[in-house]
């Protein structure tokens, strides 16, 4: 049996792509060489090395270099596995691929090939469409025995004479503890480093990954029961409609496991970064038993994302209480457009009262709003405000800027508007470059303003000597703060000094106490 070659390669500047890693475990576990090239950056990198930008420019010898090291490999495959935002970094690489290894076959997948597969079977011999970990297997078994792999379901490919082959979407693994976890033995992986390919050690994992490696990402859960219109998961949905249950989640021990396999690897970790859009929907069983083995076992803290609507006191408590340190939760606007825009069936009230939870129970808070929305009105970003100062302080907040993902109901709904072009488009980086209103400025430092003052700002925004000072605020208090904090962002004891402060300043008195929003990334 000729097994066929395989190398993977993820755009992402960073070590972060969990669903390459998870695929490459499968294909290797198979029984075929897979081989993982991470497109990583420098570049990418912030002040300190604690986060990554979403998406950087190779120069062009860093693409020769790559497309080099991949021509010397000879895989029979070469797999990308890219996000809107790497669509065009994704094309040139495929287009110099072509013309170094005009014999092998270029492979897309990732949420943009899922979305957006008519575009990408353009430029890809073939693309996988959803979970990929299945599908390539299969496609793999049926080379390797000489079988006919056109119809493997999930899969489209593009005949030589511009036919496009389009296979139906197969059904979800129900029983995600068929699939291997990284083993990070970085056996067969490479990664770009000074403008060269180079083998993968543990101090470029440090490099390359989100605070330096001392926290590991791990999915527990896959899917997401909500639709919000913005966000690819509603696409997923109809994709997968009737195509088994969305939301599937492993057992608690094969998740222990891994982690346990990870605390061995890396003895420097710090924390667990749990990557689930919402951990939280576990019911309260799992939840119970993950906490209790999780403190047995593992026992150092872990941070998680969750929904307002499934928070409760008990779930925090029992989270609490196994090492639960730092909660990410999504405000993203106003009820109205939440509702009426967004489709996001939570209310302010609910948002709040979690909130309030989270800080009884001690717990960091995290908040994500997106500004720079067409459809917002002054009103709208008012009640975020308002939302914002009804809970407790300290939180950190990541403010972000609307962008109109392809392919998602929110990117169709502005295109019949004319909206497109008032937002960012999806294949454009600068998710987080806002525009520079009174309003966005006012919701950046929401978490470090005193409550009164804040109020003082919002209800006398229209006078000209409010905003006379507040530019004398942001620059008297902001931005010494800020130069301060990049400063410190260089320096190795920054994850040591940011919690500390944390949990000092959220000893003070409810309303009074001066609190710094967190870096873009951070886990606080």
């Amino acid at each position: 049996m000729n097994r066929p070659g395989v190398m993977l390669i993820s755009m992402l500047p960073e070590i972060r792509n969990l669903g390459m890693l998870y695929l490459a475990e499968s294909v290797r576990a198979a029984g075929h060489d897979a081989g993982l090239l991470f497109m990583t950056n420098e570049r990418a990198k912030d002040r300190g090395g604690i986060a990554f930008a979403y998406n950087v420019d190779e120069t062009d010898e860093e693409l020769d270099n790559a497309v080099r090291f991949v021509a010397e490999r000879k895989p029979d495959i070469v797999g990308l596995s890219l996000m809107t935002g790497h669509y065009h970094r994704s094309v040139a690489l495929t287009k110099r691929l072509r013309e170094v290894c005009p014999n092998t076959e270029i492979m897309w997948g990732g949420i943009h090939p899922t979305l957006a597969q008519e575009e990408s079977i353009q430029h890809a011999d073939s693309i996988i469409v959803g979970e990929a970990e299945d599908a390539m297997v299969e496609y793999l078994r049926r080379r390797a025995a000489g079988e006919t792999p056109r119809d493997v379901g999930s899969m489209w490919f593009r005949e030589k004479d511009g036919t496009i082959v389009k296979n139906e979407v197969r059904h979800l693994n129900q029983d995600l503890s068929t699939l291997p976890f990284p083993r990070w033995d970085f056996t067969d992986r490479w990664c770009l480093h000074g403008g060269k390919v180079v083998p993968m050690s543990d101090d470029l994992y440090r490099n390359y990954m989100h605070w330096r490696g001392e926290l590991y990402n791990i999915m527990i859960t896959r899917g997401c029961p909500y639709r919000c219109t913005y966000c690819c998961n509603a696409s997923f949905i109809n994709l997968y409609l009737r195509k088994g249950k969305l939301v599937r989640r492993r057992k608690v021990a094969e998740a222990i496991e891994e982690l346990q396999h990870a605390r061995r690897r890396f003895p420097f970790l710090r924390g667990i970064d749990i990557q689930d859009d919402s951990f939280l929907m576990s019911d309260d069983h799992y939840i119970e038993e993950f906490a209790k083995v999780y403190k047995r076992e593992i026992g150092i803290p872990f941070y998680a994302r969750t929904i307002p609507s499934y928070v409760t006191e008990h779930r925090i408590k029992v989270l609490k209480e196994a090492g639960l340190d730092h909660l990410q939760m999504g405000l993203e606007a106003s009820e109205r457009i939440n509702k009426e825009v967004f489709r996001r069936p939570v209310s302010n009230r609910r948002f709040i009262d979690a909130a309030h939870v989270f800080h009884k129970f001690n717990v960091t808070k995290h908040y994500d709003v997106i500004l720079d929305n067409p459809y917002a009105t002054e009103d709208d970003y008012v009640d975020i405000l308002n939302t914002l100062m009804a809970c407790p302080k300290p939180y950190f907040l990541s403010c972000l800027s609307m962008t109109f993902f392809p392919y998602t109901p929110i990117w169709d709904r502005a295109k019949k508007d004319g909206k497109v072009e008032m937002a960012r488009e999806g294949y454009a980086d600068g998710i987080v470059n806002l525009k520079s209103t009174y309003l966005n400025h006012l919701i950046i430092v929401a978490p470090m303003t005193p409550t009164p003052l804040m109020r003082y700002f919002v209800d006398q925004r229209a006078k000209k000597s409010t905003q006379v000072a507040f530019e004398a605020y942001c620059k008297l208090v902001v931005q010494p703060y800020f130069t301060v904090l990049n400063r410190l962002r260089g320096s190795r004891y920054f994850f040591n000094l940011l919690k500390p402060a944390y949990f000092f300043l959220q000893r003070l008195r409810r309303g009074r106490d001066l609190v710094p929003a967190a870096p873009q990334g951070s886990p606080a």
